[in-house]
């Protein structure tokens, strides 16, 4: 298992074709099929530009916390999908 990690390639946006899309579309489907496929961006960066407060994070989700939320971006898909539906 470990020796398949070291054949992971890093995606390289110059290899995107768009002529190909739906091959390309079809291949990303097989390999889902067969591993794990993890995502890496800047979704972080992009949910810092909405500038959210603690009442955003929470929104009617969380309630009587005494744990502060600020920054519990996964939360936002419960307490605010707008915000992920708009970067996505």
């Amino acid at each position: 298992m470990l020796d398949d990690l070291n054949t992971i390639k890093s995606p390289n946006r110059s290899e995107f074709n768009s002529d190909n899309f739906f091959g390309q579309t079809q291949k990303f489907v097989a390999e889902l099929k067969n591993r794990i496929l993890v995502f890496d961006g800047a979704m972080g960066t992009m949910i810092q530009q909405h500038s959210l407060e603690e009442s955003d994070f929470c929104g009617e989700v969380v309630i009587n916390t005494t744990i502060p939320q600020t920054g519990n971006n996964d939360l936002l898909t419960l307490s605010n999908p707008e915000i992920i539906s708009t970067i996505h």
